[in-house]
C-alpha cells in the first residue's frame, strides 16, 4: 500500500492510513460486503449526506410513492458505501486483479467504430455504479486522459493521482488553464474521459434541466467538440454480482448545430437516461441543485 507523505502527518491522515491498509487486506468481495454494511449503517444515523440523498430522490423521482423512494434511499446508500470500499481497494490493487473485475463491456462496437475514425472519443457519464473501476479500465484498454478535480479530503490527493495514474490513464486536473492539454490529446486522435453530473466552475457552465429542474451543467464537453470534431460517447460501470459490467452508448443526439443551452438539456437528459437503468447506482448525496437560477428558491436550505 503507498504511504501518504509523513509531512501531512495528522489523526486524519492515521485513520485514513489505517483503513486502507485494512481494506488492501480484504478480498474485493470482502471489502464490498462491508461497505454495504457501513453503508446501510449510515441510512439509519440519517447523516446530512443521506437528508441530500432524499431530497434529490423525492426532486427527481417524483413518480415514485413515498415507500419506493424510502427504499430506493436505503439501497442508494449500501451502494454508496460498496463504492467507497471497492475504491480503495481497486486504488490499490494491481492493475491483472482490477482487470479481473470488469466482467463484460456492452457497445465495445460503438467505442472501436469511434476510434477507427481517427479522431478523438470524449466518454462522458455520470456518478454512477463505480467510476474508480470504470477509470481504471479506461486506463488499462485505451489510450486515454481524465479529467482530475482534487478530493475535499486533501490528505488523500496524492494517493488518489497515485492510484489512477497506475491503470495508465494520464490526469489532467479540471481547470481552466488545463483546456489547452484537453484539445491536444483529442487532436491527437485520443480518449479523453471525464464525469459529467458535477456542477462546473463559475462562468464554466449554463443552466439546464435535470430531471426535469435547472441544474448548472459543464459547457466544457460541447465546447471540445466543436474544436476538435471528437466522437461522444456515454459510459458507466455497473456493479454486478461479481465485480462491475462497463456499457457504452452513442449520444442519443446530434452534438452540432445545437446552442449551449439546447446542448447541456440534452446531455443531461442522456445523463437521466443512465441513471435511470439502475438508480440505486447512483451517488445521490451530491448537491447537483447547488447553485440555483435567479428566482428559483434554495433547494437545501432546509438541511
Amino acid at each position: 500500500m503507498t504511504e501518504l507523505p509523513h509531512s501531512k502527518f495528522s489523526l486524519k491522515l492515521t485513520l485514513i492510513n489505517s483503513l486502507l491498509w485494512l481494506i488492501a487486506r480484504l478480498s474485493f468481495m470482502t471489502a464490498r460486503r462491508w461497505g454495504a454494511f457501513f453503508g446501510r449503517l449510515s441510512y439509519y444515523l440519517n447523516s446530512r449526506s443521506v437528508k441530500v440523498s432524499a431530497k434529490n430522490i423525492a426532486l427527481c423521482l417524483p413518480e415514485l410513492s413515498s415507500k419506493q423512494q424510502k427504499k430506493l434511499l436505503k439501497q442508494s446508500c449500501i451502494h454508496s458505501g460498496m463504492v467507497f470500499f471497492e475504491s480503495c481497494w481497486v486504488w490499490q490493487a494491481s492493475n491483472q486483479d482490477v482487470a479481473k473485475l470488469i466482467v463484460s463491456v456492452t457497445g465495445q462496437e460503438y467505442l472501436d467504430k469511434a476510434i477507427a475514425k481517427g479522431k478523438g472519443v470524449i466518454l462522458t457519464g455520470p456518478h454512477l455504479g463505480n467510476w474508480e473501476a470504470l477509470l481504471a479500465w479506461g486506463g488499462m484498454n485505451l489510450k486515454a486522459s481524465c479529467m482530475y478535480r482534487r478530493p475535499k479530503i486533501t490528505e488523500l490527493d496524492p494517493l488518489i493521482q497515485q492510484a489512477r495514474s497506475k491503470s495508465g490513464v494520464e490526469l489532467i486536473i479540471g481547470e481552466r488553464s488545463s483546456v489547452r492539454q484537453m484539445l491536444t490529446t483529442l487532436k491527437q486522435g485520443e480518449c479523453f474521459l471525464l464525469l459529467s453530473d458535477q456542477n462546473p466552475a463559475a462562468n464554466a457552465g449554463v443552466f439546464a434541466p435535470f430531471f426535469h429542474h435547472p441544474a448548472y451543467t459543464m459547457v466544457l464537453i460541447q465546447r471540445l467538440i466543436a474544436k476538435t470534431k471528437s466522437e461522444l460517447l456515454f459510459f458507466h460501470a455497473e456493479r454486478v454480482e461479481n465485480g462491475f459490467k462497463v456499457h457504452i452508448k452513442p449520444a442519443n443526439f446530434s452534438t452540432a448545430d445545437q446552442s449551449t443551452e439546447q446542448f447541456a438539456e440534452l446531455l443531461n437528459q442522456q445523463l437521466a437516461q443512465q441513471i435511470k437503468s439502475c438508480p440505486e447506482q447512483f451517488e445521490w448525496s451530491y448537491r447537483r441543485f447547488r447553485p440555483v437560477p435567479e428566482g428559483y428558491s434554495h433547494v437545501y436550505l432546509d438541511l
